[in-house]
């Protein structure tokens, strides 16, 4: 079937509403919105992920897709 189950184990998590600190300044939420407003942004973001890595743009990409998760697909089947 080739899908993995995704898990999470870690020691704290804390919720950004709850942080007192932002983490973003206003700079990088200006940033991520120019680039989410891009019609290439994956391909942008695939391009630049690992960027010491020469071509490989199938398997960045697969990477990529990894690292940001997606959403669940309930097929009719049950599956």
């Amino acid at each position: 079937d080739g899908v993995w189950p995704a898990r999470l184990i870690a020691t704290n998590i804390t919720l950004i509403k709850d942080m007192t600190e932002a983490p973003f300044v206003s700079d990088d939420v200006k940033n991520i919105k120019a680039i989410a407003a891009r019609k290439d942004a994956f391909e942008l973001l695939a391009r630049s992920f690992a960027p010491s890595i020469c071509g490989h743009e199938k398997v960045k990409a697969g990477l990529l897709l990894q690292m940001i998760g997606g959403t669940e697909k309930n097929l009719p089947n049950g599956t």
